[in-house]
């Protein structure tokens, strides 16, 4: 089986502050603060794509494994990132949304498989037959107002959540409800709106109130342009520096306008294991994807992705605006949360996240190890470099294997997902294991310049390809 996990992004601009600056303040930052190999895994990444501040988080049990803080909060006046220092995080908004959504239907409030014109009776008449949970799990066909390149998102002429809804709404639907999955920023800002009517309380009030306050998020709130002067400030990769970028919150309404700190953040992992917020039942629900019209499922539910990552399930959301991103990633079978929040917004999160996690994890990691087999490397190498090359030879496979390459699109799928990402930069074994006589199973890391990938290759005695296991 192959899959590769998507990545999900928005977009951004401002002032040029050039390399050099850069590389003092990089190294100014690091000096004293390396020590676990989690500390080395963000010097590496932030000195790679030029990121001025992060902070993360790796816990276990909803308990603090290993955190840090690193950079700074503003390179100009060299205010350095703290515990407290507050990053916008994007999409990664989301979960709280859809949190605050179910707690109010919890409370028999609302309930999510009601149409959304009984809520907001404004909308369109082919709006108003959308049910909330469609909303909620981006099925609805709603089109997304952030990325329709028809407003200055980017601009700081203010914009209230009732001008804003009222220009989503000139937008077409995108598609029936509940007939594919497409990921849209309007979903959201259509159920932050329906908690304001229910509720009878602002959005960023409700949430404060139900979610924020009750896990003792107290650094965390959803930010106007008021609050900008107060958080991390935000920048981009330019050239061979950056930039900073002006971000206008308003335009995030529902979908993305929280602004939280790394223990904050920690905090609402912690309460996923409570039911501070809503019950278990509920948060069990949360996780659950629903079928679409023709009986398939998405990889979303009620504000998560749910996927793959290094050969174990997870439950994760990014988070990306111009000049900050986020990233928090759940793996359920080990009990494990990794959160880094950072003042770029060019690099992603997500491989970072992943090597975090192999810090505590080994059967996440991707760290070389010696290669006592390299010529089954070079054989399993030239078996993705023919995948890549849409060349595979049949007489390399099992039957099992084969039955699978000869019936399923996964593997013209696969290779040009491998080919879109360009030259291999590096292939190296990172776990061999030996399942039986002469059979062994390797995890290989795969980087193709910025992006990496978990491959998990299968051979016979005989040398013969026995299973792919492929994700980002």
């Amino acid at each position: 089986m192959a899959e590769i996990a998507a990545n999900r992004v928005m977009i951004g601009c401002v002032k040029i502050l050039r390399i050099v600056f850069y590389a003092l303040a990089v190294t100014t930052a690091f000096g004293a603060q390396e020590r676990s190999g989690a500390d080395q895994a963000v010097s590496r990444f932030m000195y790679k794509y030029h990121v001025p501040g992060l902070a993360y988080v790796i816990l276990r049990d909803g308990n603090v494994v290993d955190h840090g803080t690193f950079g700074f909060a503003n390179v100009t006046t060299k205010e350095r990132i703290t515990n407290t220092s507050v990053f916008p995080i994007a999409s990664l908004s989301k979960p709280f949304v859809a949190l605050a959504v179910l707690s109010l239907a919890q409370k028999n409030l609302l309930d999510i498989h009601d149409p959304v014109g009984k809520y907001l009776d404004f909308l369109p008449d082919d709006w108003k037959a959308i049910p909330l949970l469609r909303l909620l799990d981006h099925t609805s066909g709603v089109p997304d107002h952030y990325n329709a390149g028809k407003w200055n998102v980017l601009g700081p002429a203010p914009v209230s959540s009732d001008e804003l809804i009222r220009k989503l709404i000139t937008l077409p639907l995108n598609f029936k409800p509940g007939e594919k999955f497409q990921y849209s920023n309007g979903n959201y800002a259509l159920l932050a709106n329906v908690i304001e009517k229910v509720s009878g309380q602002p959005n960023g009030a409700y949430l404060d109130e139900r979610i924020f306050r009750p896990l003792g998020m107290k650094h965390t709130k959803v930010l106007t342009q008021a609050d900008l002067p107060n958080i991390v400030a935000g920048y981009e990769t330019v050239d061979r520096g950056i930039k900073s970028v002006y971000w206008n919150p308003d335009w995030c309404y529902g979908n993305g306008a929280i602004g939280t700190t790394w223990s904050d953040l920690a905090r609402l992992d912690a309460g996923l294991y409570t039911e501070r917020v809503v019950k278990f039942s509920t948060l069990s629900f949360i996780t659950t994807p629903q079928k679409l019209l023709d009986g398939t499922k998405p990889n979303y539910a009620m504000g998560w992705f749910l996927g793959h990552s290094r050969n174990a399930e997870t439950i994760d959301h990014d988070g990306k605006i111009i000049g900050w991103r986020s990233y928090f990633i759940r793996y359920p079978k080990y009990q494990l949360t990794v959160i880094i929040i950072s003042n770029n917004g060019t690099p992603g999160l997500r491989t970072l996240g992943a090597d975090l996690a192999g810090t505590v994890v080994d059967d996440l990691a991707l760290d070389p190890m010696t290669d006592l087999a390299p010529d089954l490397t070079q054989t399993h190498f030239r078996f993705v470099q023919a995948i890549m090359d849409a060349k595979v030879d049949e007489s390399w496979l099992t039957t099992n294997l084969k039955k699978d390459y000869e019936s399923k699109g996964h593997w013209d799928s696969l290779s040009k997902t491998l080919k879109s990402c360009g030259q291999i930069t590096l292939f190296e074994p990172a776990v061999r294991t030996q399942t039986g006589p002469g059979q062994t199973t390797t995890r290989y890391r795969l980087e193709q310049g910025d992006d990496v990938h978990s491959i998990t290759i299968g051979s016979d005695s005989q040398g013969m390809i026995t299973s792919l296991w492929v994700t980002s």
